[in-house]
C-alpha cells in the first residue's frame, strides 16, 4: 500500500521538495546556453551550445565536440555524472517515501550516497569552467546561476535525508 505525503516525516517533505526544485533548476541550467557571456559582443556559451547576437538578431549554434577544449569536455562529464547521480537519488526517494516495501534504511543511505555524489561532481565542474573562463573577458550567466542554484537545494536535501537517517 502507498504512503502518502501527509504520511511521510518532516525531514523527508523537506528533502523531497527540496530535490524536486534543486531537480528542475539544474535541469534547466544544464540545458540552456547562457554558462558565460561575453557582455560586450553580446554572445553566451553554454554546456552545449553557444549564442551570439549582432544588430538585430540572434543566431544559436550547437557545440561541436571536435573543437571544444578539454576543460569544456571535462566540465559536460562532471555534469553528466551529477546529473545521474541526481535522477538516481531522485528516483530512490520517491521509492523510499511512497512505496512502503522501499521503506529501508539502504535506500536512505543510496540516496544520500547519491545525492552528496552529485553535489560533489557538480561542484566540481563549476570549479573547471569558471576558473577557466575567469578574467578572460567572460561573465557567469543566467544559465550556470540557475544550476548552482539547483545544486545548493539538491545539497539542502541531502542535509534532510541525513537528518531524517539520524532520527530513525
Amino acid at each position: 500500500m502507498p504512503a502518502s505525503f501527509s504520511a511521510i516525516s518532516t525531514w523527508l517533505k523537506i528533502a523531497l521538495i527540496c530535490l524536486t526544485l534543486g531537480v528542475l533548476l539544474f535541469v534547466v541550467g544544464f540545458a540552456t546556453d547562457s554558462w558565460v557571456v561575453v557582455p560586450y559582443r553580446q554572445s553566451s556559451i553554454g554546456l552545449w551550445g553557444l549564442k551570439s547576437c549582432v544588430g538585430h538578431g540572434c543566431a544559436s549554434g550547437r557545440l561541436s565536440q571536435r573543437n571544444l577544449p578539454d576543460f569544456h569536455k571535462a566540465t559536460q562529464a562532471m555534469e553528466c555524472i551529477g546529473l545521474i547521480a541526481v535522477l538516481l537519488a531522485f528516483l530512490i526517494l520517491l521509492l523510499y517515501c511512497f512505496v512502503n516495501g522501499c521503506r529501508r534504511r539502504e535506500a536512505l543511505l543510496a540516496t544520500i550516497f547519491f545525492i552528496f555524489g552529485a553535489v560533489i561532481a557538480m561542484v566540481i565542474g563549476y570549479i573547471i569552467f569558471g576558473t577557466k573562463y575567469e578574467g578572460a573577458g567572460y561573465e557567469v550567466g543566467w544559465s550556470m546561476g540557475v544550476a548552482i542554484a539547483g545544486t545548493v537545494l539538491i545539497f539542502i536535501a541531502g542535509i534532510m535525508s541525513v537528518l531524517q537517517h539520524m532520527g530513525r
